[in-house]
């Protein structure tokens, strides 16, 4: 999930507590959102996004966002994943953030990011590259979102989860 901009949506939170391991792509814009997230495993990945800074996050939990890395690489069945917000590689053209992902990344099975608050699955070219679109309430667009990857050793596959406006 990505870009809850402190206020993670009920259904995506209870829809995480049936995931092994939840990833948020960054723009929490406090520790809420992690906090609410409880995967079956326990363990939340995040990246920080361009709206997560001191000046968006309550003084108690700086020591929380200071820990949170611009990247996160997973070391998963069948290969790695790697997650950031994006921003960095901005562009009103999403094929262009795509094509700096993949050149930045050339090695992994996925590329995760956030910041556009677009929903997409681009598996035209190696690697994929997703993102979960938002999942709070600041531009939601066709509703909040979330994507789930069921991953093993030979196989990775990609799943869209909807919700609508609460």
């Amino acid at each position: 999930l990505s870009d809850t901009h402190g206020s993670l949506n009920p259904d995506i939170e209870a829809f995480i507590q049936q995931c092994d391991i939840a990833l948020h792509a960054g723009d929490m814009m406090g520790a809420d959102s992690l906090r609410a997230l409880k995967p079956k495993m326990g363990q939340t990945f995040a990246v920080k996004g361009n709206n997560d800074a001191h000046s968006t996050w309550e003084p108690e939990d700086h020591a929380i966002l200071d820990d949170i890395p611009d990247q996160v690489t997973l070391h998963l069945p069948g290969g790695m994943l790697v997650m950031e917000h994006a921003h960095r590689v901005w562009d009103r053209d999403v094929g262009l953030i795509h094509q700096a992902l993949r050149r930045d990344h050339p090695d992994v099975e996925l590329i995760v990011y956030g910041h556009t608050h677009i929903r997409t699955i681009d598996d035209q070219r190696h690697p994929p590259v997703i993102n979960p679109g938002a999942a709070g309430r600041v531009r939601v667009h066709d509703g909040p979102s979330c994507l789930e990857l069921r991953v093993n050793a030979d196989k990775w596959e990609i799943r869209e989860h909807l919700f609508q406006v609460d």
